[in-house]
C-alpha cells in the first residue's frame, strides 16, 4: 500500500514536479497522481472525505516499473551490501534498502560504496536495513529520507541534523540507540530549515516540544502520534509559529482534545485538521481555541469507539457550524 501524500511530497521534495500556470508544486503533484489513477497505472486502495489516500501498483505493472527504473537509473533496489557494491559505477538517486538476511544487520557500507552515494536524493529504510553508512553525511544531496518498520531497530547517526537539503523526513515505530524516541528532538529545528513533511512518532510531548517543531518554517504536513503526555502537564498549546503548516494529523491514546488549546493567531495556514484518540478517556469537549483557526476548511475526528450524533461528536460539529467552508466529518472507528 502506497500512501498519497507521502508519494505527493516526495515527488515534491526530488524535484520532480514543476511549477505549472501558477499553480503550486503541491497541486500539480496532485493532478500528477489523479492522471496515473485515470489510466490504471496505480489503482485505488482506500478512501476518505477528500478522496484517494492510498493506492496499490499491480504486480506486472510493478515488475514493469522496476524493470525501467534500472534501465533508466531512476530507483535502484538493494537487498544486501554486495547490490549496493555494484552500484559504485552509477550515480544511484534514489535507493530502498531491504535488508532482511542473517547477518546483514551488522554490516557496515565501506567508505569507498558510500562515496559512491553522494548523489543519491531519495532514501528508504526497510525491514533490518541497518547496513548503513556510518556517517549520513556521505548523503549530501539527500531530499527525501523514509525509515521505519515494525519489526526493524535502526540506528541514525547523529549527524542527521546536517543534511541542509532534506525536504521529507519520516521516523515511525523506530528506536533510536535501543530507546524509543521519548519526545522531540530539539536538534530538529536548527539544521532542518527545508524540513516540508514530518511523520513523528514520540513517547510523550509537551509545550515546549509543540514550540520546537513550530520553528519549522517550511513544515507544511505534520503527523505528529503521541503515546502520553507528561505527568503535571494540562494542556498542550500551539501559540506562534508554524508559518507554513495546512494539514496537522495529531493522534494520542488518552483525552488528546482536553489538553490541546490553540491561541489567536496560531497556523495561520492549516486547512485541515485530523485529531485521532479514545472515546473511553474523552470527557466530551473540543480542544480549546478552535475558533482561532481561521483558515480551517475541514476537521476529521478518528475515536476508537462509536459515538451517538447526539453526544460527543456534536461538540466538534458546533466548533464548525458557523465557519464558512469547514466541512466536519465525524470518522468514529
Amino acid at each position: 500500500m502506497i500512501m498519497r501524500d507521502d508519494l505527493i511530497m516526495q515527488w515534491v521534495a526530488e524535484g520532480c514536479v514543476s511549477h505549472s500556470h501558477g499553480k503550486d508544486l503541491e497541486h500539480v503533484a496532485k493532478s500528477y497522481f489523479n492522471e496515473l489513477i485515470n489510466r490504471s497505472l496505480i489503482q485505488p486502495e482506500s478512501t476518505d472525505t477528500e478522496g484517494i489516500v492510498s493506492c496499490r501498483v499491480h504486480d506486472m505493472m510493478l515488475d514493469l516499473i522496476l524493470s525501467k527504473c534500472a534501465e533508466d537509473n531512476f530507483v535502484s533496489v538493494a537487498y544486501n551490501a554486495e547490490n549496493i557494491g555494484r552500484q559504485n559505477d552509477y550515480k544511484v538517486r534514489r535507493l530502498s534498502m531491504y535488508f532482511r538476511a542473517a547477518g546483514e544487520e551488522n554490516g557496515m557500507i565501506s567508505l569507498t560504496i558510500a562515496n559512491s552515494l553522494t548523489q543519491v536524493r531519495s532514501l528508504a529504510l526497510f525491514a533490518n536495513s541497518m547496513c548503513m553508512p556510518s556517517s549520513l553525511l556521505f548523503f549530501e544531496c539527500l531530499r527525501v529520507m523514509v525509515a521505519g518498520d515494525a519489526s526493524a531497530v535502526i540506528e541514525l547517526p547523529t549527524e542527521i541534523h546536517g543534511l541542509q537539503y532534506l525536504e521529507t523526513l519520516e521516523l515511525e515505530r523506530l528506536k533510536v540507540a535501543g530507546w524509543q524516541l521519548p519526545r522531540v528532538p530539539r536538534w530538529i529545528c536548527k539544521d532542518l530549515g527545508n524540513l516540508g513533511h514530518l511523520n513523528l512518532l514520540v513517547k510523550v510531548t509537551s509545550t515546549d516540544d509543540i514550540h520546537v517543531l513550530a520553528e519549522l518554517p517550511s513544515l507544511t504536513i505534520l503527523y505528529l502520534n503521541v503515546i502520553d503526555r507528561p505527568k503535571g502537564e494540562t494542556t498542550i498549546i500551539f501559540g506562534m509559529g508554524f508559518p507554513a503548516l495546512e494539514q496537522l494529523y495529531f493522534c494520542c491514546g488518552r483525552d488528546a482534545p482536553s489538553y490541546l488549546h490553540f491561541l489567536p493567531g496560531v497556523l495561520p495556514k492549516l486547512q485541515h485538521l485530523e485529531i485521532y484518540f479514545d472515546e473511553w478517556e474523552w470527557g466530551g469537549a473540543p480542544p480549546d481555541g478552535m475558533d482561532h483557526l481561521l483558515g480551517l476548511r475541514s476537521l476529521e475526528v478518528y475515536m476508537c469507539f462509536h459515538c451517538s450524533e447526539s453526544g460527543h461528536s456534536l461538540s466538534y460539529r458546533r466548533a464548525t457550524d458557523n465557519r464558512a467552508g469547514c466541512v466536519f466529518a465525524d470518522a468514529t472507528q
